[in-house]
């Protein structure tokens, strides 16, 4: 692991980067980090409690891409009442994947919401990326991709989004919250919800 650059603009490279903690957050970063990734890395939260846990947690805005066809597997713990997000970008930060970077993100149980990726602003997913985000068994809600404003998928980018069994919400493949979904170019998608058991809840892609 190594990071260069400056407040605003940091650049962390993993290289087969392999780290497993018991601690909420495996990997937090500040906003407008970059993550270049080289061979297989592996960021897994295995916290079982209280409070929020996520494998990555950015402040802000963040980017994931490489040029070599990097890998990255970002797992969460999980939470009895709270949140579990496999990536998260927080305060209106937007996610970005592109290059040839292929990211596994998967929430945790959870008592609250279980997200493979969210992102309170955007996610844009292009380039040549494969992206799979997986949310799992959750007493709210459960998705794939949830964005607070608006999702993309351009160029040759493989995506899925799958919802695991949620509670009292719903699950969700592929969502962007208050803005638009789109997609174009050659991108291929698959978004699908899984089991939801409350009456009012709804399971869609």
């Amino acid at each position: 692991m190594a990071i260069s650059g400056s407040a605003g603009a940091w650049v962390l490279t993993l290289t087969n980067f392999d780290f497993t903690t018991t601690a909420a957050i495996a990997l937090e970063v500040p906003a407008g980090t970059t993550i270049v990734l080289n061979g297989l890395n592996s960021i897994v939260s295995t916290y079982n409690s209280s409070g929020p846990t996520y494998g990555i947690y950015s402040e802000g805005a963040l980017n994931i891409t490489s040029s070599s066809g990097g890998a990255l597997n970002a797992t969460s713990g999980s939470s009895s009442n709270d949140y579990s997000f496999g990536i998260l970008a927080d305060n209106g930060g937007n996610i970005t994947i592109n290059g040839s970077a292929t990211v596994v993100a998967t929430g945790g149980g959870a008592g609250l919401n279980s997200y493979g990726i969210y992102a309170n602003g955007s996610v844009v997913i292009g380039g040549t990326a494969t992206v799979d985000a997986i949310g799992v068994n959750a007493g709210g809600y459960s998705g794939g991709i949830l964005a607070g404003e608006n999702v993309t998928i351009i160029g040759s980018a493989n995506v899925k989004g799958t919802g695991g069994t949620a509670t009292t919400g719903d699950s969700i493949g592929i969502y962007a919250d208050v803005g638009a979904l789109t997609i174009s170019g050659n991108a291929t998608v698959q978004a699908s919800g899984g089991i939801v058991t409350g009456q009012s809840a709804e399971s869609y892609g």
